[in-house]
């Protein structure tokens, strides 16, 4: 989106994944070489990713996996924009845009030693901060039908179940693999969706597992066995019912799991599920 929207989107966008550069090719995967210019070097002039940017934009992608060696090439071009091919004579100017990301935090990287300080003040004009997916919870459903729709084109829906099931699921669950697990776990939902829109049973198998150590002190909060068939009925692959069925004994366990959570503190538990307390006592009725 940086490099569509700036000045530099008509020429070419170039992306590397700086852990997979290593340190003894750097100079010629980021500018390029002349023939002859090492053993096994093209006959022809090699372009380095620098030069296929020019006039466009280069992404660094994972740049504090970046090896030390790497840094001051990375340092020297940044600081002037000329660029040498390895065995060539002639220095180009080039005029690139530089976009460098991580997932890790920089200042603690430098105060660490594990990262140039000039090179991280060269590379931090400007800096845009992502938030990990356990910090914009809202953001959830709407990646979910992004992704449904960038996988099927618009043909595969959400219902408004599934939706809710995820905010309820997320306000508990750290979501450690970040957007790219969230993304998998629509990508299994929609494989397995029994017709053109995603409901809350279809996407409950897929899910991720919870924390051994919640899960478990969530089971005594609960009670040993007080239950627990009706709850888990939605999970288990013999005997169903139809989606009514299906579908009730959903909503009941994510209500028992709910109350636990929130120490059977029916208020609380109707806030978090974002239903009425009289709603909350229907459910609760009917479940003992």
């Amino acid at each position: 989106m940086i490099h569509r929207h700036s000045s530099y989107r008509t020429g070419s966008f170039i992306a590397v994944n700086c852990s997979t550069l290593p340190a003894e090719l750097a100079d010629s995967e980021l500018f390029g070489s002349s023939p002859g210019a090492f053993t096994g070097a093209d006959r022809h002039e090699h372009h380095g990713l620098w030069e296929m940017a020019n006039g466009g934009t280069l992404f660094l992608d994972e740049i504090t996996e970046a090896s030390r060696a790497v840094m001051p090439k990375l340092l020297r071009v940044l600081q002037d924009g000329q660029v040498r091919r390895l065995g060539a004579k002639r220095w180009v100017k080039t005029d690139v845009q530089v976009v460098a990301a991580t997932n890790r935090n920089l200042v603690e990287e430098v105060k660490r030693g594990r990262f140039r300080e000039d090179l991280y003040h060269r590379l931090s004009h400007h800096q845009i901060h992502m938030p990990p997916l356990r910090e914009r919870l809202e953001d959830v459903p709407l990646l979910a039908v992004h992704f449904a729709h960038l996988q099927t084109g618009g043909t595969v829906q959400f219902a408004q179940d599934a939706l809710q099931l995820l905010t309820d699921f997320s306000s508990e669950y750290q979501w450690r693999g970040n957007v790219r697990e969230l993304e998998n776990v629509v990508r299994r939902a929609i494989a397995h969706a029994p017709d053109k829109t995603v409901y809350a049973v279809d996407l409950a198998p897929h899910l991720p597992m919870k924390d051994e150590t919640n899960r478990s002190q969530s089971h005594k909060r609960e009670g040993a066995n007080d239950g627990d068939e009706r709850a888990d009925c939605v999970c288990s692959n013999n005997n169903r019912g139809g989606l009514d069925e299906q579908v009730k004994c959903f909503r009941n366990r994510v209500v028992k799991e709910t109350l636990a959570a929130q120490g059977n503190n029916r208020s609380l538990a109707a806030k978090t599920l974002q239903i009425s307390r009289s709603t909350m006592h229907r459910i609760i009725d009917g479940l003992e």
